[in-house]
């Protein structure tokens, strides 16, 4: 129970911070385009592989090294795969919030290259180029730490722009 009330306390949290940004954007129309598209696309791609996978994770050759820890392995993605089954008491959810960890880090990077560059339109073009590596997204599904630290990478270049 302790587990759910932390991640209400998340959620709130959250919730919050992007109350905040909600009101900044709104008083910039080029900003209102860009959420508006990350937000379409990030709801479409969802759409996609509800639809079409149920959001079922799939598992590979190598997953068995992840899923147990293993002494050959860091202990980075076991360990993100442990707090996702704690959080949600099954490991359905792993490809799910990968995929919308690594859509959101994409979204990140592309506002962040968008400020950098000081264009809304180079924001949106990133964005639809990040959103079009259609390999590295379907593979967010798959038991694999490629997804995770591709989000990482990308949040870590937006924290740069």
């Amino acid at each position: 129970m302790k587990s759910r009330a932390a991640v209400e306390w998340c959620a709130g949290k959250f919730a919050d911070r992007l109350a905040g940004v909600g009101a900044a954007i709104a008083s910039d129309k080029g900003a209102v385009l860009f959420a508006a598209a990350a937000a379409g696309l990030l709801g479409y791609v969802n759409y996609l592989f509800g639809y079409y996978t149920g959001f079922h994770t799939g598992l590979n050759n190598d997953s068995s090294g992840y899923l147990e820890w293993y002494w050959l392995r860091t202990p980075g993605y076991p360990a993100f795969i442990h707090t996702v089954h704690a959080l949600t008491g099954d490991l359905r959810w792993l490809g799910a919030v990968q995929l919308n960890l690594l859509l959101l880090s994409f979204i990140a990077l592309a506002y962040g290259l968008g400020r950098l560059s000081g264009s809304r339109g180079a924001a949106l073009a990133a964005l639809l180029l990040l959103f079009g590596l259609t390999p590295l997204i379907a593979i967010s599904m798959q038991i694999w730490n490629e997804s995770p630290i591709a989000a990482i990478i990308c949040f870590h270049l937006a924290g740069l722009c």
